[in-house]
């Protein structure tokens, strides 16, 4: 089985991952994916450098029935779409979404495996139909705002000479509640959060007015929305120093919190990869959250949340604990 060439007669193949219903839960399909066999070397047979990506029980079933050489490979990863990031530095390859690979194929970090299977991949939300508590139900777009308006964030300490950044947390009322946007960042060479789902946002530039222009600015320039014309302001939450996976950064972040008056159709850039609705009665649950291994340490546990397949921890989830936890107390 190598690239660039008929790779043998498997043909196409898909087995749709359906979760499992439940009482109290309730279940809906976002979207139709295909998980799509990639490499990062084109010249290396894939059995050599292949790892294992668990997107569920039914792929397993499937994959172990069109692979079975390949049922006990050497590396197994269970990190979703953050397993994109190990294959790109580590010249791997393995099975992945094809809407979260497909930037890094167009950029030629990656190459599709030719005449390989490819397996349906559909995603779903599933929750509880109460969203788990009376607490979390008091989570309204209404009661953040009033929230917000009397939050007082705390200023970061730090030297004169740092840079600063900007981020902006666009928000929306839904019927599963206070939905917030996020992105999740294209592999792209000096961007220190690669590959991680954020909020759109970047370094504050000569040319912004200030800390706000330039988290517009970079929300119009990532996903092509001008919060000038569709969104209002509502809070600011707490400075947050920069980290990448070599440590601490003499960046400063600044939040700023967004509602959205009218609807929004994001495009993402070539800096994003895709965006998405989160619920945020979701993160306010604790018992969602769960314990990752940071990617490049993975000897430090890091808590996390996992939405469809989308992992949410670092940063992101930082400012996010501030809005759910401390802006709007338990």
């Amino acid at each position: 089985m190598r690239t660039g060439v008929s790779a043998g007669p498997l043909g196409q193949c898909g087995q749709e991952c359906r979760p499992e219903h439940r009482p109290g839960l309730k279940i809906q399909r976002l979207v139709d994916d295909r998980l799509i066999l990639v490499t990062a070397d084109p010249d290396v047979d894939v059995r050599d450098n292949y790892v294992f990506v668990h997107w569920g029980e039914a792929f397993r079933a499937q994959h172990a029935l069109k692979f079975p050489a390949l049922h006990n490979p050497g590396l197994t990863l269970d990190l979703g779409a953050l397993g994109v990031n190990h294959i790109i530095h580590q010249k791997a390859s393995g099975y992945f979404p094809e809407r979260i690979v497909q930037p890094h194929i167009n950029a030629g970090l990656l190459h599709q495996i030719a005449n390989e299977p490819v397996f349906s991949y559909p995603v779903f939300l599933v929750y509880q139909e109460e969203f788990s508590s009376p607490k979390t139900m008091e989570l309204t777009l209404t009661h953040l705002k009033e929230r917000l308006a009397a939050h007082v964030p705390r200023p970061l300490d730090s030297d004169s000479g740092w840079r600063r950044a900007a981020v902006a947390l666009v928000m929306r009322e839904s019927n599963r509640g206070p939905e917030v946007l996020m992105v999740l960042r294209a592999n792209r060479p000096g961007d220190p959060w690669a590959g991680h789902m954020g909020f759109p946002g970047g370094r504050v530039e000569a040319g912004d007015a200030d800390d706000e222009r330039a988290a517009v600015r970079e929300t119009w320039e990532e996903i092509g929305v001008r919060l000038d014309g569709c969104a209002q302001r509502i809070g600011t939450l707490s400075e947050i120093q920069a980290r990448s996976r070599s440590g601490l950064l003499p960046l400063k972040i600044q939040p700023f919190v967004y509602e959205v008056l009218s609807p929004i159709h994001p495009q993402p850039s070539a800096e994003v990869v895709e965006s998405v609705w989160m619920p945020l009665r979701f993160f306010r649950d604790r018992r969602n959250r769960m314990v990752m291994r940071h990617p490049a340490n993975p000897e430090l546990e890091l808590p996390c949340y996992i939405l469809t397949n989308r992992t949410v921890w670092g940063l992101s989830l930082a400012m996010l604990d501030e809005l759910v936890f401390r802006v709007v107390p338990e």
